[in-house]
């Protein structure tokens, strides 16, 4: 009855393909003899393959997307990735970008005062079980937890009780990027609190690789942060070995 019909053509153009525009990170770029590091790509253009080369690293060359190298001698270091897709290739090299130093990784101090009262028992985490008795700091860095790059990490924490039970507050942290502390972001991986045994769980970073430190405190009452000399508790520090 009312209104108006119009036809109109419509041309439909595909979208011209683009070269790759090469570009990754790393983490860290500052590392100790012997350390690992995580390359992660980052290029635009949707690549499909990727060509790494790194200087003083091994493995020297990848063709993983996101490779992990090791380094085992001291200097500074150039790595390139060549990005390619079905338009063609783009390299992008960073002179000086890794920095492989002599200078031992070291970590805050971090402590209970007293025991009296309650301590860590037993950490379980991943595949990492340890029972222990009191003390105020245990450095237990010769014992280490495999955990596996985007997988979920259970966690059992258990306290330890001279008599009556209390309120105990826990955390973890692992140093994922091995810079010698745990105040970046992601790193405090688990909180949680009670009078017996508390469980749950984490999920590894996707990118998560090589070794480093995870720190565990139990403190009475309150969470504690992981360079505090608190009253009540105790510290524990693992080794960690990530892996893809």
């Amino acid at each position: 009855g009312f209104g108006e019909v119009e036809d109109y053509s419509i041309e439909i153009v595909p979208s011209t393909p683009q070269l790759p525009d090469a570009e990754f990170t790393a983490s860290p770029t500052t590392v100790a003899v012997g350390g690992s590091v995580q390359f992660t790509d980052q290029s635009s253009g949707t690549p499909t393959s990727w060509s790494w080369s790194f200087a003083g690293g091994t493995p020297a060359t990848s063709s993983e997307q996101n490779p992990s190298v090791t380094y085992t001698a001291l200097g500074t270091y150039q790595v390139s990735l060549t990005a390619t897709n079905g338009v063609g290739s783009n390299l992008e090299t960073k002179s000086g970008y890794i920095t492989v130093t002599d200078t031992p990784i070291s970590y805050c101090d971090s402590s209970g005062g007293d025991q009296t009262y309650e301590y860590i028992s037993r950490v379980q985490v991943g595949d990492l079980d340890n029972s222990s008795t009191a003390s105020s700091y245990s450095d237990f860095t010769n014992l280490t937890a495999s955990l596996t790059a985007g997988a979920n990490a259970s966690v059992t924490l258990t306290p330890g009780f001279n008599g009556d039970s209390y309120a105990e507050f826990w955390r973890i942290w692992i140093d994922y990027d091995g810079n010698g502390d745990f105040g970046d972001p992601g790193e405090l991986v688990f909180s949680g609190s009670g009078s017996a045994a508390v469980t749950g769980s984490f999920v590894v970073p996707a990118s998560a690789s090589g070794a480093t430190r995870m720190r565990v405190s139990m403190q009475y009452q309150s969470f504690a942060n992981p360079c505090q000399a608190f009253g009540f508790g105790e510290v524990e520090d693992y080794s960690v070995q990530l892996s893809q």
